[in-house]
């Protein structure tokens, strides 16, 4: 969330995704937003889109936030495992809830934890990208950290 948290006294400029192309997410990057926000409440949209759009954004140095369609934890935890900044919880009424999402957005190293987003580690933070520019980006990320 590096365009975000820096542009926040500045100002910070979002949108709301609710294509299916990934060019979309292009075209919000290139008009100069600092973050989209992938909906996946009012919307067809899937986790493999969502997957492509974060990889787009991240890929463009946008920002990508997604709103999940409820709290479940599955869904949560797969957009962040595909690299999604953060995610925009609805309908969370209650204390209990509210701490339900927050776990669900945690990391644990106990048994509970699965081998979440190996391509996007391998590439240094990069998931595997559908759009000419996000692999142009991947490439150029991969060859930098094997040089590190």
């Amino acid at each position: 969330m590096t365009r975000m948290r820096d542009g926040i006294n500045g100002g910070t400029l979002g949108t709301w995704i609710k294509l299916a192309s990934p060019e979309s997410v292009e075209i919000m990057a290139y008009a100069g937003f600092d973050f989209v926000v992938i909906d996946l409440e009012h919307t067809t949209l899937d986790l493999g889109a969502a997957s492509t759009h974060i990889a787009t954004a991240r890929a463009l140095g946008v920002d990508p936030l997604v709103r999940v369609p409820d709290h479940g934890l599955s869904v949560i935890q797969r957009v962040l495992d595909a690299g999604a900044a953060g995610v925009l919880v609805p309908h969370v009424d209650t204390v209990e809830q509210a701490r339900a999402v927050v776990r669900a957005t945690r990391f644990r190293r106990a048994a509970t934890a699965g081998q979440a987003a190996p391509a996007e580690r391998a590439a240094g933070g990069c998931c595997p990208a559908r759009t000419t520019s996000a692999r142009r980006f991947c490439a150029s990320s991969s060859s930098k950290a094997r040089r590190r």
